[in-house]
């Protein structure tokens, strides 16, 4: 998905109660922690290492104070790692737990990037999803006046999740 951003971006307000700060270093393992539980309920999903996700999270054109943490009582609920390439933004993970989601967290972390990343002179932030969340992720960024740019199908062969009966994965509706 795509959105061109607008100079006058602004960052937003935080969801009561809910503090968006700055990446630390020592965050290194609650970002871990959060970002595995996010996705814990999608289809698909395996768990990563930590050693590969912290090799993603400090690898080529990343910016760590590009990265976000939304918190509660200073626990972490949820993150946004973007980063800059040429003139766009990217959004490589956005993720709120399951029990803090419906609270408008992954809108306050979008507003945030977005903003640092007109603050740094992109043009536009892209981010892929996949069209059958069923977490509402296509609806959340279509509100953020995000729109759809490249569609890209994927076929499942010859793996579990495929043999699975079509009763037992998401709907494709």
């Amino acid at each position: 998905m795509l959105k061109r951003l607008e100079a006058d971006e602004q960052p937003g307000l935080q969801p009561v109660g809910v503090t968006i700060r700055r990446y630390e270093e020592e965050d290194e393992r609650a970002l871990f922690e959060v970002n595995e539980a996010s996705f814990a309920d999608h289809w698909g999903f395996r768990p990563t290492p930590f050693e590969s996700f912290n090799e993603e999270l400090h690898g080529e054109d990343r910016d760590p104070t590009l990265v976000f943490i939304a918190a509660v009582d200073g626990a972490p609920v949820g993150l946004v790692v973007p980063f800059p390439f040429e003139t766009s933004g990217y959004v490589a993970m956005l993720g709120v737990l399951k029990e803090w989601r419906g609270l408008g967290i992954a809108t306050a972390l979008l507003r945030r990037s977005f903003f640092e990343l007109v603050g740094r002179g992109m043009g536009e932030v892209r981010l892929h999803v996949d069209s059958q969340n069923a977490h509402g992720a296509v609806a959340l960024y279509e509100r953020m006046g995000m729109s759809v740019s490249n569609r890209y199908d994927t076929f499942d062969l010859r793996t579990p999740e495929a043999a699975e009966p079509t009763s037992a994965r998401p709907s494709t509706t």
